[in-house]
């Protein structure tokens, strides 16, 4: 079973996650061959993928988050598409993430220092703040994507850690644990 770190999404997000995918997906119609879409229910921000851990990593990850849920929550919004990577053939093609960045940086670098002490890899690219809306099957080169409307605002108060179990039809998410942010918001 693969684990990772994230912040799940407001049903309102989620829909306009999906309105953009359909969007992408009927203006570049070569793409509905070589994507395969994310559902729904699947859209969350990655703090920090885990990857296969072992039942004692499970169990310090169930206690892990903890004290980093000792901050106030804080604002995002959605932007428009992203191509990762940002260089050469496309192989993700996501939303780019908006709002306290530099927060959901913050905590995701912290979780990753905190993973790397229980015997978890460490990221070697910077995080980069987006979501995940389809990856490409076979080679695709740079294209422009279309325009996009920002999406709402949305109030992180909370960080998961998630399991992924890998089926024929897709990954299937879910919940082990919920951190919810413990500080009030600041005024």
């Amino acid at each position: 079973m693969r684990y990772f770190l994230a912040i799940q999404l407001p049903i309102e997000v989620r829909r306009h996650l999906r309105a953009m995918q359909l969007m992408i997906a009927g203006r570049l119609d070569p793409l509905r061959k070589i994507v395969s879409w994310n559902p729904i229910d699947n859209f969350h921000l990655t703090l920090k993928f885990l990857g296969e851990v072992d039942e004692a990593q499970v169990s310090a990850l169930r206690r892990l988050p903890e004290p980093r849920a000792a901050i106030a929550p804080f604002s995002m919004r959605i932007g428009g598409p992203l191509l990762l990577p940002p260089y050469g053939h496309i192989r993700v093609i996501s939303a780019n993430v908006l709002g306290e960045v530099a927060r959901a940086r913050s905590l995701a670098e912290a979780l990753d220092a905190d993973c790397g002490a229980i015997g978890i890899a460490r990221e070697v690219r910077p995080w980069l703040a987006h979501v995940t809306i389809g990856r490409v099957r076979r080679r695709l080169e740079r294209c422009q994507m279309p325009d996009a409307e920002p999406g709402p605002t949305f109030v992180v108060n909370s960080m998961a850690l998630m399991s992924s179990e890998l089926r024929p039809a897709g990954p299937v998410y879910s919940l082990i644990a919920e951190f919810p942010f413990t500080q009030s918001p600041a005024k």
